[in-house]
């Protein structure tokens, strides 16, 4: 990891780095359930489908989201989708 964050040379390469949580998570929601917005990113990692699955019940399990894994993000309380979009940067695996 670089050292400053002008050590960078741009955002795309902080993103490798460093997960981000909008103020506003319903912003970065794309999907239509919870656990699609977290398969997304641990789709994205290239894990193998053993590893993710194993991985989906853990960030849902830290982060209280199992019993809503199949709902709709944008039908969930404001909290609920704070969780959502933190969930989704975990599985980024991000250092930060």
């Amino acid at each position: 990891m670089a050292a400053t964050v002008s050590a960078y040379s741009g955002l795309s390469e902080i993103a490798k780095d460093i997960g981000i949580v909008f103020d506003d998570p319903e912003a970065q929601m794309i999907f239509t359930t919870v656990e699609e917005e977290i398969l997304s990113a641990l789709e994205y990692r290239g894990l193998p489908p053993d590893e993710i699955e194993k991985r989906l019940a853990s960030i849902l399990d830290q982060t209280y989201l199992s019993a809503l894994k199949d709902r709709s993000p944008h039908h969930l309380s404001g909290g609920q989708k704070q969780r959502v979009a933190l969930a989704a940067t975990l599985a980024l695996g991000n250092d930060i």
